[in-house]
Formats: structure tokens, sequence, C-alpha cells
């Protein structure tokens, strides 16, 4: 049961900002294609 509520409070706060955890990770992407 702990355990679900748990799993319910990070989705909900991952699709709370999906753009920003996109955009970090487009970012994250493009510095890693830089270096090589």
């Amino acid at each position: 049961m702990e355990y679900l509520e748990q799993k319910r409070m990070l989705l909900s706060r991952l699709c709370a900002r999906p753009y920003l955890i996109y955009l970090m990770h487009s970012l994250t992407c493009f510095f890693i294609l830089l270096q090589c």
C-alpha cells in the first residue's frame, strides 16, 4: 500500500514537469554529442 502511494506521488511529480525533463534530457544528449 505504501509502495503504491510512493509510486503515484513520483508519477504525478514527473508528469507535472515533463517539458523540463525533456529539455534537460535533450541538453545532456547534445553536450555528449559535442564531446565526441
